[in-house]
């Protein structure tokens, strides 16, 4: 769902905006947090077009970027459909990157082996 998808795109983008901002409307906990802590968070987002090749190819993409040249991944947040965090969990999981997705609903995600890293 189109609407969906947009909702989650801006709570993730509101997010990172109350993080750098130390804005402690929404989470109080975040106030002053730009004061306290150095880390600053960015985000880029991707189209899968619910595709599992497509996003497992977004994933490759930045795993594959070069140190010092282009800006790194420290963390995903995965896919509205299980079908794509489903493959791209796996390759985060096998390289030490987490990844989230509140809405993939797959049980296949809970299996630790498979998906040592991934969160809901």
């Amino acid at each position: 769902d189109r609407i969906f998808t947009y909702d989650i795109f801006y709570a993730v983008t509101r997010a990172v905006q109350d993080l750098n901002a130390g804005d402690g409307t929404v989470v109080p906990a975040l106030q002053g947090l730009d004061q306290r802590c150095p880390i600053r968070f960015t985000m880029e987002s991707a189209q899968t077009y619910f595709s599992s090749s497509e996003g497992l190819g977004i994933t490759i993409e930045q795993l594959s970027r070069e140190p010092g040249v282009e800006r790194l991944p420290c963390a995903f947040v995965g896919a509205i459909a299980s079908s794509v965090s489903v493959p791209s969990s796996m390759a985060t999981g096998l390289l030490g990157y987490p990844q989230v997705s509140g809405a993939s609903t797959s049980s296949d995600l809970e299996d630790k082996k498979n998906h040592p890293l991934f969160g809901r």
